[in-house]
């Protein structure tokens, strides 16, 4: 192990050491690409001899070369344009919490997205479709108090029976 990698696993102990060799390796080829004062073209044909032939390709060095060549040498990707893919977990759990007989595709109109992304975020939210009412999965302090409360006062214990003879 080299000392930038030991460098990487004491900041973010617990991360293998697989991913933090290929974290080190796409940073030392991207460095290789800014680097050369070329084109897109001969750096490609570049990191594939040196790195292997199918490490990246053509046009994927140009698209880096065009982006260095503007100014931008973060290695980063931008954002997009076009519909947003996440929404506020907390306006979402709001939302349910509130109305909970909503479905995914009034939620989606609201928010301008796809509804089957909005049913990703519900469900990590934890909440479940029970009888078409949106539910938390895991039980509140409330319910849990209730059950408990049931489970020790039966019901057959509160029946009230006359002698029948």
């Amino acid at each position: 192990m080299d000392f930038e990698a030991n460098k990487l696993l004491a900041i973010h102990p617990g991360r293998e050491w697989k991913s933090v060799a290929a974290e080190l390796e796409q940073d030392r080829k991207l460095c290789f690409v800014a680097s050369a004062r070329s084109n897109g073209s001969v750096a490609c044909k570049n990191l594939c001899a040196v790195f292997g032939k199918y490490i990246v390709n053509d046009r994927a060095c140009q698209r880096w070369f065009s982006k260095f060549r503007s100014g931008d040498l973060s290695l980063q990707e931008s954002d997009r344009s076009g519909r947003p893919s996440e929404i506020d977990n907390d306006v979402l759990r709001f939302m349910l919490e509130n109305n909970s007989h909503l479905t995914s595709q009034e939620i989606a109109e609201d928010f301008g997205i796809h509804h089957t992304t909005v049913g990703d975020h519900i469900k990590a939210l934890g909440f479940v479709l029970k009888r078409s009412v949106w539910v938390q999965h895991e039980l509140k302090e409330r319910m849990c108090s209730h059950l408990i409360k049931y489970n020790v006062e039966s019901f057959l214990d509160k029946l009230i029976t006359g002698d029948e003879k």
